[in-house]
């Protein structure tokens, strides 16, 4: 049970930090507004790490990084289209 709870809250906190950084990348530009979703990414990832219990890279890439590339993509197009 433990385990499914900080895989939820690892995929809520992704979630949410790839949205702001879609928006931030929009108001950034292209360069800077990768290097800031780069960042919040590494932060988001020892978020993550610290949550879990440190249960390693490989977990991380299923339960965040992923997800979270894939919604900061979306999100920037989404945001790139409407701002």
């Amino acid at each position: 049970m433990e385990e499914l709870k900080a895989s939820r809250v690892s995929v809520g906190l992704h979630s949410a930090a790839a949205l702001a950084a879609g928006y931030i990348a929009v108001l950034l530009g292209l360069a800077p507004g990768f290097l800031a979703g780069i960042i919040l990414l590494i932060v988001m990832g020892i978020a993550a790490k610290r949550i879990s219990g440190q249960k390693g890279s490989k977990w991380w890439a299923k339960n965040g990084l992923l997800l979270y590339i894939l919604i900061w993509f979306v999100s920037w197009v989404y945001f790139f289209n409407t701002l």
